[in-house]
């Protein structure tokens, strides 16, 4: 019977301590519950104050376009003198007397250019008619380019290629060398010597 009293002991010790651990274990869930629920809302919150601070952002990136813009028209206002000195000597400084286009196109008909490649000798003339004119306003550049009937480089390679692929064409030699002509009888050596023994 003793040895039944202390079974009995023991099991209701541990059935206490059982209870205690689910006690802890449910108050551990209330205070997790409690702390995500305060993680929601900070979360929320801080949503909210990121979406007003992109939108202050966005207003403001507005404002600075708007107020570069006024100031770009009111500097192009004050510079009209100046850059109807440029246009007038824009036609001689690139094509007339100056070297400016020649010297940057040259052969460059007989390549195959990549994309980047145009498209990078177009920004170097772009960047000058910018520094000539003193805007970063391509909108006036091209006004400018059309008002003087400038083309771009890539514009002039493409009228150079299409002169160059032309001529290369009627020269039936070349075309024999590269291998693009095949009925074209060329003497051989050895003929050309019996024509003169």
């Amino acid at each position: 019977m003793c040895a039944c009293m202390q079974v009995m002991i023991a099991l209701a010790s541990h059935l206490q301590q059982v209870e205690s651990e689910k006690q802890k274990l449910r108050a551990q869930v209330r205070r997790l519950c409690q702390e995500n629920t305060w993680l929601r809302d900070e979360l929320a919150s801080t949503q909210q104050r990121l979406q007003h601070s992109e939108q202050q952002c966005a207003t403001l990136e507005e404002q600075k376009k708007h107020l570069e813009f006024m100031d770009e028209m009111k500097n192009y206002e004050h510079d009209t003198s100046q850059v109807i000195i440029a246009l007038d000597r824009l036609p001689t400084v690139l094509y007339g007397t100056g070297k400016c286009m020649p010297l940057l196109l040259y052969g460059l008909e007989c390549f195959a250019l990549l994309k980047s490649d145009v498209r990078s000798i177009d920004f170097a003339v772009t960047r000058f008619l910018m520094k000539l004119f003193r805007t970063s306003n391509i909108d006036i550049i091209n006004n400018c380019r059309s008002n003087f009937s400038f083309m771009l480089p890539s514009e002039m390679i493409e009228i150079r290629k299409a002169k160059f692929e032309g001529k290369f064409n009627v020269c039936n030699s070349l075309r024999y060398h590269f291998g693009l002509v095949e009925n074209i009888v060329v003497p051989s050596f050895v003929t050309v010597l019996t024509l003169f023994i």
